[in-house]
């Protein structure tokens, strides 16, 4: 990789992985933007629950959210215009086992959760959140152009995982979750 600048962007511009050029605040761009802020949350949720208390599970979890990265490398290379191979994509049907997993753990709700608690929940909440703007990102790109539906499914459930998991890391820890009444 040569320099890091290129000067190329400087009137707001960037382009695709197809070499086409378009404005910085395309849809597209906002897309894979987007999903690469998720993926940024989701290596700070595992640096949080690398350095945490979480004894037992730390290498199961942090082999999990390595793999859920590449995905998410993957999608965005694919939203970008870089990657054409649909099959490298992720798939959501391996993330549901984790959530029922980790869900038979859990105590159920009936209400929402404030998110927080430890630090390594209150990062898994972040990138959760952050999760669900990416999902509406690349639902406003795909009402414009195609996306493939497994990829839109898979962040969907990514942020179902990521609750799971900020709630199952609060309990392993022994911090009470907040229920929000109202």
């Amino acid at each position: 990789m040569g320099k890091v600048y290129t000067q190329t962007g400087d009137r707001g511009e960037t382009s695709l992985g197809t070499g086409f050029r378009v404005a910085k605040d395309n849809i597209r761009v906002e897309a894979y933007g987007a999903i690469d802020e998720l993926n940024s949350a989701v290596g700070f949720a595992r640096a949080e629950i690398a350095a945490g208390g979480l004894v037992n599970e730390k290498a199961a979890i942090d082999g999990l959210l390595r793999e859920i990265q590449w995905g998410l490398m993957n999608i965005g290379s694919l939203l970008a215009g870089g990657l054409d191979d649909e099959e490298a994509l992720p798939e959501s049907k391996g993330i549901e086992e984790v959530i029922d997993s980790l869900s038979r753990e859990l105590p159920g709700i009936s209400n929402f959760v404030i998110p927080g608690g430890s630090r390594e929940a209150s990062a898994a909440h972040l990138a959760r959140a952050i999760c669900r703007r990416a999902e509406r990102r690349v639902i406003s790109l795909s009402r414009r152009e195609p996306v493939p539906g497994e990829v839109i499914a898979y962040i969907n459930r990514l942020s179902d995982f990521l609750f799971v998991l900020a709630r199952y890391l609060n309990h392993r820890l022994g911090c009470k979750e907040e229920i929000w009444k109202f």
